[in-house]
């Protein structure tokens, strides 16, 4: 499990309430076994590149002389390089003779430099990844990230030849390297990783590849700074638009400390504001598993008219704008990245932001002790949103803590590993509405000794999913193999495409079409898991309905198609129809090659399980086959 390390960035008991947002104030008696700390949860507004400055031990000293390295020149002449192969499409040889260009590049830096590999629909997916280790905890990691791949739209599976993509996203890919080239001269307290993703266009496929490798292997993701479309700004205003979901917010400070070393301005982007979040990049995949991360784009988005034609050249890019881009990403990556935290630092996981009833939210605390061995009080609260306050960990209203003793020189240690069950709303959880957890460190003497870090989630009612869809709470499904599978929560079609009730549905297609198909629908085409996970529902059936094959309850024994809905038993657990029989469901596997699920209306036993699965040739993807319809999925939100 990777911990979500969400922080509160101030640092002195001695500030005020009224400048915190979760403030602590300990008091320490002589005939308690701890103190008892008292959170008061405030929202303020406060300056955000000074507040970075009083938690960041990254001098200004040392982001000038970063900044004074930053290279016009060098920075087109990357993009110049990407643009001379004419077109980055995943579907082209240029694609791969891209990211051995970007391997040397990386490589010329003295990184450690490997490929990361996928295959998708019979194609190569190549991510390209730089590491610069930590000095201080080489186990956390930094994550700068563009995409290398282009394309033409309105769709990709149009012309690809050229696709020449000089600010969608060579100008992001160059500042990338840019940043690769000037810090890879220095030592970081934490490990930066330089990846250049492939196939966003397809869907974010490299960075989905590359988060979900990452959470198998236990990597320990801090942060994800990504960039797509920054470098246009033919109005001269010099904004960036800066963007993080909920529980990335603790990183707009490191943001706001960088721009200060340049010529732009900040238009922030949470859930809370009135614009809205834009989850359609490689950050995407950091958020949807619980990994906090920045995005940076043009201010102007979604204006920029050049995007995805053949103009997207080098003659439309804002140059001076570009540079400033530059400078503010190295920098924000290089805050997060050299910052040696003088006291332990703590971090907080919790695994859904959305709850509904019955589920669990798992609870994770890690912390790093950068100094020598001490022993402390370990403080958590969940603050209810009729404002209660609730400690760990027996959650009760009385201010407790737990003494705990700290190696010297720890990093990445979990603390404690606990679970939060949303029954019928019983303690703590009683009330539907926003909730929020801080904890610290306390000393013996009852002085704050830690950052307060903090986590939010939301306890709610309301649809999960946009209509027409279901929603899949995490959890794991067996497969025929006695395997168990993991799968994060998704939102799924409730019928077959076209996801009508008793219309029937798209029955003869490729794997190219129904993968577009999910695109177009700002979707996209189900994992072998997803579906899997909904098929089997809570109780992970080998039936929707049940442990045993039932005749008529599906239409697995009938002359054809049927309109979907039509069996009103044939439905999961998750209230998904029509999993077992009517017609075969294109999916994606892990690996995103093609698969058809589900069986049809004249099957058997055996072919209406939800563990039944076609695999067909990667050369049949273009292919239309009878009777294969699908139904798509999305990350909920």
């Amino acid at each position: 499990m990777t911990y979500r390390v969400t922080l509160l960035l101030f640092a002195s008991l001695m500030l005020s309430l009224s400048v915190l947002g979760f403030c602590l104030a300990a008091e320490h008696s002589r005939n308690a076994s701890l103190p008892a700390p008292q959170w008061a949860p405030l929202r303020v507004q406060t300056d955000e590149a000074d507040c970075a400055r009083r938690s960041s031990n990254v001098s200004d000293e040392f982001l000038a002389e970063l900044v004074a390295q930053v290279s016009q020149a060098q920075l087109l002449a990357y993009d110049e390089a990407l643009v001379a192969f004419q077109t980055r499409h995943t579907f082209m040889p240029q694609n791969l003779e891209v990211a051995d260009y970007l391997f040397d590049t990386l490589s010329s830096f003295g990184l450690a430099v490997h490929f990361e590999d996928d295959i998708f629909a019979g194609h190569l997916i190549r991510n390209v990844v730089g590491s610069l280790p930590g000095t201080v905890d080489a186990r956390r990691v930094i994550v700068f990230t563009a995409h290398f791949d282009s394309t033409i739209m309105p769709g990709w599976q149009n012309s690809y030849e050229d696709s020449p993509g000089a600010m969608d996203n060579g100008t992001n890919v160059s500042i990338v390297l840019e940043g690769a080239r000037i810090l890879s001269q220095y030592q970081p307290s934490f490990t930066i990783e330089f990846v250049l993703f492939a196939a966003e266009e397809q869907g974010m496929l490299g960075s989905q590849f590359f988060v979900d490798r990452s959470l198998r292997e236990g990597k320990n993701i801090l942060a994800n700074v990504n960039m797509d479309t920054f470098a246009y700004d033919p109005e001269g205003k010099m904004q960036a638009r800066v963007e993080a979901n909920r529980n990335s917010e603790w990183l707009f400070p490191y943001a706001a400390q960088a721009m200060a070393f340049t010529g732009l301005s900040m238009i922030k982007v949470t859930e809370d504001s009135d614009d809205l979040l834009w989850a359609q990049s490689d950050h995407g995949p950091f958020w949807t598993r619980g990994i906090p991360a920045l995005f940076f784009q043009e201010g102007s988005f979604p204006n920029n008219p050049w995007i995805h034609t053949p103009n997207d050249t080098m003659d439309h890019i804002t140059v001076p704008y570009f540079v400033e881009a530059a400078k503010l990403s190295i920098l924000t990556a290089a805050i997060l990245a050299f910052d040696e935290p003088d006291q332990p630092k703590l971090a907080i996981y919790a695994s859904q932001e959305w709850v509904g009833s019955g589920d669990r939210i798992d609870v994770c605390v890690s912390y790093m002790n950068p100094g020598a061995a001490r022993t402390l009080d370990f403080y958590m609260a969940l603050i209810s949103p009729d404002g209660q306050t609730f400690y760990f960990p027996s959650w009760t209203t009385q201010p407790q803590g737990t003494r705990v003793a700290l190696p010297g020189h720890t990093c990445s240690d979990k603390l404690d590993l606990f679970a939060l069950e949303v029954p019928s709303l019983s303690p703590p959880i009683m009330l539907p509405g926003a909730y929020a957890l801080a904890a610290c460190f306390v000393g013996t003497d009852g002085t704050l000794a830690s950052d307060i870090a903090q986590a939010a989630f939301k306890v709610t009612d309301t649809p999960f999913c946009p209509d027409g869809m279901v929603r899949v709470p995490p959890g794991s499904y067996t497969d025929y193999l006695g395997e168990k599978h993991f799968v994060f929560e998704f939102c799924i079609d409730k019928y077959e495409y076209p996801n009508q009730r008793l219309e029937f549905p798209i029955h003869t297609t490729s794997w190219v079409e129904a993968f577009s198909s999910c695109i177009a629908e700002g979707k996209y085409l189900c994992s072998k898991d997803e579906w899997a996970r909904a098929c089997k529902g809570p109780d992970d059936l080998m039936f929707p309905y049940g442990t045993t094959y039932q005749v008529g309850v599906c239409n697995t024994e009938g002359l054809g198609v049927v309109a979907s809905g039509a069996f009103d038993r044939c439905v999961s657990g998750f209230g998904v129809y029509d999993m077992s029989g009517n017609v075969y469901e294109w999916t994606s596997s892990e690996q995103w090659r093609n698969l058809l699920f589900g069986g049809l209306f004249r099957g058997s036993e055996f072919k209406a399980s939800c563990d039944y699965g076609l695999s067909p040739l990667p050369t049949t993807r273009d292919e239309q086959i009878p009777y294969a319809g699908f139904r798509c999925c999305l990350h909920g939100s």
